[in-house]
C-alpha cells in the first residue's frame, strides 16, 4: 500500500505587531521638544505646552486610551480603525477630525498606488495623528521635531499643515514619475528603440488607469483641502490657513496636470493605431505591387509552359533568352509606371 503524503505544515500567522506611540511636548518658547513616552502621558497632557501624539498601528485598546486621554468621540476613533474609509472632514466639540489618504509607498500587481488613511485630531494644543503603516511624511516632520526654531514660531496647526502637505507631496512625486513614463511611451511610439513592431498598448492601458486612480485620490484631496480654507475652523489660524491655500492651489494644477496627462496618452493611443493602419497599408500596398508584377509573368510561363507538341517558337533556339529578357523588360517597365503613379 502506498503511503499517503503528509500535509505540508501550514506556515504560523505572523502576530500583529504592537502600535507605536510617538509623543513630543513643547513650550514654544525656543526650547527643543521633549520625546515623552507614552505611559507618561496623563489628561489632560497638554495643559502645559504643545503636544504631538503619532500612533502607527492603532489598535482598539489604543484608540480606547485616546478616548481616555483626550475625550475624542467614539465615530472619530472607529473611523481611525477603518483603514478603507473615504476621506471626510469633522468637527466633534473643540476637535477638527481629518481623514486623508496618503500613499504607502507600494503598488498593486498592475501598479495602482496602495493608500492609507491618516486620522489628524486638532486643538488648539493639541495634535494627535493615527495610520495603519509608517509613512514617509510623518517620519519627515519626526525629523523636523528638532528644529527650534519651527517649534519657536508655530503651534500644532502648523504641523497638521506640514503633514498634510507632506502627503500631496508625494502625489506630485507619483505624478512626476507618470510623466515620466510617459516620455518614455513617446519616445516608444515615435521612435520605437527596439523593434519595429513594438506594441505600447498594454503600457498605456495600465498608465492611464493608474492616472486615473491618482486622479480620484486628489479629488479627494481637493474636497478637504478646500473646506479646510474656506470655513473658519478656530483650531486653525490665519497664517496656517494661508499655507493650506497654498497647498490646495497644489492640488488643483497636479488635477489640470493629470489630466493633461491623460489626454496626452489618448493622443498617443490614437498615434500608435494610426501608425499600425500605415504600416499596414504599406504591407497591402507592397503586396498588391508584387501580386500585379507577377501575373503577367505567371501568364507567360503558363503559356509556353503547355504541354502542347506544336507551339509556335518552341523549336527556337533563341526562345528562352528572348521571353526571358521581355519579362525582364516588362517587370522594368510596371515598376517605372508604378513610380511615376507614386505607389512606392
Amino acid at each position: 500500500m502506498t503511503k499517503a503524503k503528509a500535509k505540508p505544515k501550514a506556515k504560523p500567522e505572523e502576530a500583529p505587531r504592537a502600535a507605536a506611540w510617538f509623543c513630543a511636548v513643547w513650550t514654544g518658547n525656543g526650547e527643543p521638544a521633549v520625546i515623552v513616552p507614552a505611559d507618561s502621558l496623563a489628561a489632560p497632557p497638554e495643559a502645559e505646552g504643545f503636544l504631538w501624539v503619532d500612533v502607527e498601528r492603532p489598535g482598539p485598546e489604543d484608540t480606547a486610551r485616546l478616548r481616555e486621554l483626550f475625550g475624542f468621540h467614539p465615530l472619530a476613533l472607529e473611523d481611525v480603525l477603518n483603514d478603507r474609509g473615504l476621506p471626510k472632514q469633522e468637527t466633534y466639540g473643540g476637535t477638527l477630525f481629518t481623514v486623508m489618504s496618503a500613499l504607502s509607498g507600494r503598488d498593486t500587481a498592475d501598479g495602482t498606488p496602495v493608500t492609507v488613511n491618516v486620522g489628524l485630531f486638532l486643538r488648539e494644543r493639541l495634535l494627535v495623528t493615527c495610520h495603519s503603516r509608517p509613512l514617509a511624511c510623518v517620519d519627515e516632520v519626526r525629523r523636523m521635531m528638532s528644529d527650534r526654531d519651527l517649534l519657536d514660531h508655530h503651534t500644532p496647526d502648523y504641523l497638521y499643515y506640514l503633514l498634510l502637505d507632506g502627503i500631496i507631496d508625494e502625489y506630485l512625486t507619483r505624478a512626476e514619475k507618470l510623466e515620466a513614463k510617459i516620455d518614455d511611451i513617446e519616445e516608444e511610439v515615435f521612435q520605437p528603440r527596439f523593434r519595429r513592431n513594438s506594441d505600447p498598448r498594454r503600457v498605456i492601458y495600465e498608465t492611464r488607469r493608474q492616472l486615473s486612480r491618482l486622479g480620484q485620490l486628489m479629488l479627494s484631496k481637493e474636497e478637504t483641502l478646500r473646506a479646510l480654507v474656506l470655513r473658519d475652523y478656530p483650531q486653525i489660524k490665519a497664517d496656517t490657513r494661508t499655507h493650506l491655500r497654498d497647498v490646495l492651489d497644489h492640488v488643483l494644477r497636479a488635477r489640470d496636470h493629470l489630466t493633461m496627462m491623460r489626454e496626452l496618452l489618448t493622443a498617443l493611443m490614437e498615434s500608435h493605431l494610426s501608425r499600425l493602419s500605415m504600416r499596414l497599408e504599406e504591407s497591402m500596398k507592397l503586396l498588391t505591387i508584387i501580386g500585379t508584377i507577377m501575373l503577367p509573368l505567371s501568364f507567360l510561363t503558363g503559356i509556353w509552359g503547355m504541354n502542347f507538341k506544336h507551339l509556335p517558337g518552341l523549336d527556337w533556339p533563341y526562345s528562352f533568352p528572348v521571353l526571358s529578357g521581355f519579362m525582364v523588360a516588362l517587370v522594368a517597365v510596371m515598376l517605372a509606371v508604378f513610380r511615376r503613379m507614386r505607389l512606392f
